[in-house]
């Protein structure tokens, strides 16, 4: 599987990308800038790769096709200029204190930092 990154958007790269479907079960392969500037973001295949493409195509909510030029058995994921990401990668909330359920409303106290217990005026 080759990811190619079409997106100027801030934290968008071909390589997270690759790696995230890394981390799904496939195969890495070639990662990098796509050659040219397509708006939306395309998954193809070649034969034998369809149920691989149709898989990673749910991610973006895309329809996968077949192509000759993606070869036997391997899937070609090319990030339009349009992609910011993918909605279930982000997360929905603030973290939330484990303790009480409640919002997060600052960066964590460590307690032990200084020796003791830190003092709040």
């Amino acid at each position: 599987m080759d990811v190619f990154n079409a997106s100027s958007a801030a934290g968008v790269s071909s390589s997270n990308e690759a790696k995230v479907l890394v981390g799904m079960g496939f195969k890495e392969g070639t990662a990098g800038p796509a050659h040219t500037k397509q708006k939306a973001t395309t998954v193809t295949y070649g034969k034998g790769a369809k149920d691989a493409a149709n898989r990673i195509a749910t991610r973006y909510g895309v329809t996968a096709t077949e192509s000759a030029s993606a070869g036997a058995g391997h899937v070609v994921v090319t990030l339009g200029s349009t992609f910011t990401g993918v909605a279930s990668d982000r997360p929905t909330s603030a973290p939330t204190d484990p303790g009480t359920n409640v919002a997060q409303q600052g960066p964590m106290v460590d307690a032990q930092s200084d020796g003791g217990i830190p003092c709040v005026f």
